[in-house]
């Protein structure tokens, strides 16, 4: 019999886990509460004034909070899924929608806002302002689309990177980058003075100030650099189980505590620094394979066109377990 005359059976999803299932539409929603955050504080602008109302910043960073809290809902669905033992298709599929939403169109949507109010601040310029408009979509375009194809990639390819590693900058991580340098701008630019004025001299409070406002001008091109790394074949380690499983030495446990004081003490500051840093690791990182380890970069180039390395490159890791 013919094969193309046998009609293809329909496989219906008939149960979902609901633990796992709930932990991925809450990430979903905070992507959701993020961008209705971003719309709503786009009210509070006063164009041409050169002065925005104080809920303005106020609800950009809220909206830029609302991330973070998704990232924790991201962990929890995965340990949720191996506890209860219900790794699924369907949770893979649902996972990469949800951070496609959280951790790619929320962060644009954001610096879209950002940029939009940096142009619109220092008035009207004519076809220029229009023109920058026109390069800001264009810059998240490209972060949106990188968010997408990092997590579509992840979820086809059969290559392995090495344990314990990413390739490509995870799209959290990218997420947590952006969003930390939105909320860094906004404190160092619009309560600067009444945050740090008790403690610094008021000339390197205005110079904090000034910095803050730098920023936010550099934000969306700083945005476009961190979308381009997630589509690249950097390795970036997995944190949770580089930095916290396993035994460590007396130091590793006090950087830890140090960090863990300097969130609650300055948690835009330690967020947008954490974030960054696991950015620029990355990259120091890929300076030095290509210095002292170049036999890693041709293991790494015969990974992804899919050949199997020789024993004397290390050969392929088994398993990846790592979220993208």
């Amino acid at each position: 019999m013919n094969q193309l005359s046998v009609p293809r059976r329909r496989r219906w999803l008939k149960r979902i886990s609901v633990l796992p299932t709930l932990m991925t539409l809450s990430n979903l929603l905070c992507g959701f509460i993020a961008i209705i955050l971003v719309l709503e504080a786009g009210k509070y602008l006063q164009a041409g004034t050169g002065t925005v109302d104080d809920k303005f910043p106020q609800l950009m960073s809220y909206a830029c909070w609302a991330i973070f809290v998704g990232m924790i809902f991201d962990l929890l669905d995965g340990h949720m899924a191996r506890l209860t033992k219900s790794v699924s298709g369907f949770g893979k599929e649902i996972d990469s929608l949800a951070d496609c939403v959280t951790f790619g169109v929320a962060p644009a949507v954001i610096v879209w806002q950002l940029g939009s109010a940096n142009l619109q601040l220092v008035g009207e310029a004519g076809k220029l302002v229009a023109l920058s408009g026109r390069i800001l979509w264009a810059i998240l375009a490209v972060y949106v689309a990188c968010s997408a194809m990092r997590l579509a990639r992840y979820n086809v390819e059969t290559n392995r990177a090495p344990p314990n590693t990413f390739f490509g900058l995870p799209s959290p991580a990218a997420a947590g980058a952006v969003a930390g340098l939105v909320m860094l701008h906004f404190h160092l630019a619009y309560y600067a003075q009444a945050e740090f004025q008790p403690w610094i001299g008021s000339d390197l409070e205005a110079l904090l100030s000034l910095f803050g406002r730098g920023l936010g001008h550099a934000i969306p091109l700083l945005t476009l650099g961190i979308g381009v790394l997630m589509i690249t074949r950097i390795y970036y380690v997995h944190v949770g189980k580089k930095l916290l499983r396993g035994k460590r030495s007396f130091t590793h446990v006090v950087v830890l505590l140090l960090a863990a004081a300097m969130f609650f003490t300055y948690p835009e500051g330690a967020l947008a620094l954490l974030f960054c840093g696991y950015v620029l690791w990355g990259l120091a990182g890929e300076v030095r394979l290509r210095v002292k380890a170049p036999e890693e970069i041709r293991r790494r180039k015969a990974l992804v066109r899919g050949a199997s390395p020789s024993p004397a490159d290390g050969g392929a890791a088994d398993v990846r377990e790592n979220t993208p």
